[in-house]
């Protein structure tokens, strides 16, 4: 980093075990993360886990139990600001570079003895991300490959407010974003991980497309044109998601044919069954 400024920190905690600071400032840091598999901290289906270095410098892999024992130090950091960062997330089967990351109302808590980490922040924008999704498993991971190796999506001007992760439930109130120019809207997003099995998620999510084979192409869909709108809302695991949703789209190309308008509102339980609600396809001067 450039620069890091602390403004306070209080040592009378520290005869209760308590480290704190507060009004912590850096400029133009960068920040790189990286997982790796554990063959010692196994997930909800028995395989190894995934943990970032950043986990590791809390407590080491393996399992955890709850003895019962109060919780030791306590570190705490309170007015967080980072300003111009660098992020980058570098993991197996995906990776995110960010650029411009500027973070305001930050708060974070660690209880190594308890194993516990909280972080919290009202505000974050990032100017420009980039995510890399792996196309096969048994390739080299995003930030190795080569471009016939990933996907790729460019993330212009992320915005979100009101971000909290504590004790393995991760919230934000609002995200505003652009994935490859196109405008995209999350509010009220919840993740819930200390459920057995995926987590539980829940939220409701929009999107605005000018041209679906901006997005397809990469997946061989390039035949696929026309601008289109998206929403989805609910909650559930993913194999058990329970919501509503809705596709409108106008003057589509579909591998050479037209459709003027498509409309497909719905919804689905959590046993996945679907009910469509409504279904409207204009094509060839006729309306289904």
């Amino acid at each position: 980093a450039d620069s890091l400024v602390i403004d306070e920190v209080k040592l009378g905690g520290l005869l209760r075990q308590n480290i704190e600071v507060s009004g912590f400032v850096v400029e133009a840091g960068r920040l790189h993360l990286t997982a790796r598999s554990s063959q010692q901290s196994l997930d909800w289906q028995g395989n190894p886990k995934q943990l970032f270095d950043i986990e590791e410098t809390f407590w080491p892999p393996g399992p955890r139990y709850d003895t019962g024992e109060p919780a030791g130090v306590l570190v705490s950091v309170s007015g967080i600001a980072l300003r111009d960062f660098t992020v980058r997330l570098d993991m197996p089967e995906a990776s995110i570079v960010q650029e411009g990351v500027s973070i305001e109302g930050g708060r974070f808590e660690a209880e190594p003895d308890a194993q516990r980490v909280r972080m919290s922040a009202s505000r974050l924008h990032a100017e420009k991300s980039e995510l890399r999704v792996r196309r096969e498993d048994s390739g080299p991971p995003p930030l190795e490959g080569t471009p016939d190796t990933y996907y790729q999506w460019t993330i212009d001007e992320l915005r979100l407010r009101n971000y909290t992760w504590r004790d393995d439930v991760f919230s934000l109130d609002k995200v505003r974003l652009a994935v490859d120019g196109d405008p995209v809207s999350l509010d009220h997003y919840r993740m819930d991980l200390r459920v057995p099995g995926p987590p539980e998620m829940g939220g409701k999510i929009s999107a605005e497309v000018a041209d679906l084979s901006r997005h397809l192409s990469q997946f061989g869909l390039s035949e696929i044109r026309g601008p289109v709108s998206l929403k989805l809302s609910g909650r559930g695991p993913p194999d058990a998601f329970a919501g509503t949703f809705s596709v409108d789209g106008r003057q589509l190309s579909v591998f050479g044919a037209t459709v003027d308008r498509l409309r497909i509102q719905g919804t689905q339980d959590a046993d996945g069954l679907i009910d469509l609600d409504r279904v409207e396809v204009t094509a060839l001067k006729g309306i289904v």
